[in-house]
């Protein structure tokens, strides 16, 4: 049985022209995406400044508690070998 020259199939190198158009069209379907939302989505709501809202009386940091299961149960599933 020979073996295949696969250099013509996996280069070693980057073409970075295919590098600068992946990358620009991501950064476009990106930044598109979130004009989207800010002129779209959003248009009804009122515009406020950034802030914090504290969520001790009513969610008792639940949401980061669910966040962070999940974070562990991703890691889980990614060490578990496949197959």
């Amino acid at each position: 049985m020979s073996q295949v020259d696969t250099t013509d199939y996996y280069p070693d190198s980057v073409i970075r022209s295919r590098l600068y158009i992946v990358a620009g069209t991501g950064a476009g379907i990106y930044a598109r995406g979130l004009s989207y939302q800010g002129f779209v989505w959003y248009r009804d709501q009122d515009m406020t400044p950034l802030h914090f809202y504290d969520d001790g009386k009513g969610y008792l940091q639940m949401d980061k508690l669910g966040n962070g299961y999940v974070v562990y149960q991703k890691l889980l599933l990614g060490t578990v070998p496949m197959g």
